[in-house]
């Protein structure tokens, strides 16, 4: 792994380079789906909030890949765990913020629904690309500490919001 800031500095603005362009390019996608939202009162409430719960939840399972990585602890069964518990906490944050939003706005159940059913594919989603991403950059030279939560919280968004209109209905 390189070591030192000109190493730090050369790995993040490469992998920040290449998000901001995934991001536009994902965001090319919003002006389609924007019917979406003005179908669906609440669900542009919900979406920060499912996007930034999403994305710490599967950073931290990164982040803890990562320092199992450092230390040569890493295991499947730890990943499992990690992943099972942020899971879990993601999923009543989501539960519990989606429905004060549905009883305030909407009264549709449909958009809880559709949030929980976000949430966790795309909290899988992220998870996967976690752990990909993990390896991936040891396997370049670069340290995950620098490479996952920017790939993650990017693979989050991105994703989040395209399933989340994708499942909307309308």
């Amino acid at each position: 792994m390189r070591r030192g800031l000109v190493g730090a500095l050369t790995s993040m603005l490469t992998v920040s380079a290449l998000l901001a362009a995934w991001s536009s390019y994902v965001g090319s996608f919003l002006a389609r789906l924007e019917a979406k939202l003005e179908h669906n009162p609440g669900l542009a409430a919900v979406l920060p909030v499912l996007m930034a719960a999403t994305g710490a939840a599967a950073s931290s399972v990164g982040s803890s890949i990562a320092t199992h990585v450092h230390l040569g602890t890493v295991s499947a069964r730890r990943v499992a765990y990690d992943t099972a518990v942020q899971g879990s906490a993601l999923i009543l944050v989501t539960l519990a913020y989606t429905l004060a939003v549905t009883l305030t706005f909407s009264g549709r159940s449909s958009l809880v629904t559709t949030v929980l059913l976000s949430a966790t594919l795309t909290y899988l989603l992220a998870v996967l690309v976690a752990v990909i991403s993990t390896f991936a950059s040891v396997r370049l030279g670069l340290d995950p500490d620098d490479v996952v939560g920017p790939v993650v919280t990017t693979a989050a968004d991105s994703a989040g919001i395209l399933i989340t209109l994708l499942l909307a209905p309308g």
